[in-house]
């Protein structure tokens, strides 16, 4: 009985510890994301790198320093953080970010494996959706490239509308 006891305290201390560890990994957070809204990237990334000292388990402190190293230091620095965001937790908007990345870095196959992931967990994300459509123009495949900007322009995505009036023409056909 003894030993019982004496591991439900110690089970109620790491639970706390745990809770005051998370707590403050997310107070790093909010002042980062308050450096980064007065445009201070270099504060919010030294931020960020706190919060996830105290939390390695941190998601979104991994997503948004990936944010910050995109700003900071490119396209490229960013997407370890996002490989660390999604194997924590798989949200559409990791993968899309990190899509959006490696299409900077002209990596559009691999980009558009990622937004195919977005769309997987949120069939209607519209950014995803716009983002396949661009990578499908860069590689020049203008049948996907309309499918997929249409898709996102039914989604009332405003800058889908707008590039698919230009790109897209009736008759258009892949060019792969």
């Amino acid at each position: 009985m003894r030993q019982i006891i004496l591991s439900a305290i110690i089970l109620a201390c790491t639970i706390k510890l745990y809770a005051q560890e998370t707590s403050r990994s997310a107070n790093y957070m909010q002042m980062a994301i308050e450096k980064y809204k007065s445009m201070d990237a270099h504060a919010a990334l030294d931020l960020l790198n706190k919060a996830i000292e105290v939390d390695p388990l941190n998601h979104e402190a991994f997503f948004w320093r990936a944010l910050m190293k995109r700003k900071t230091d490119g396209a490229a620095a960013a997407i370890s953080d996002y490989d660390k965001a999604i194997s924590l937790f798989p949200d559409p908007k990791y993968y899309n970010n990190r899509g959006v990345d490696k299409a900077l870095m002209g990596m559009y196959q691999s980009a558009i494996s990622d937004y195919y992931q977005a769309l997987r967990l949120k069939p209607d994300y519209g950014d995803a959706m716009f983002n396949m459509g661009y990578s499908f123009y860069e590689l020049g495949v203008s049948d996907s490239t309309c499918h997929y900007l249409q898709m996102a322009a039914n989604l009332n995505h405003d800058m889908a509308t707008r590039i698919m009036k230009e790109v897209c023409k009736e008759g258009s056909s892949d060019s792969n």
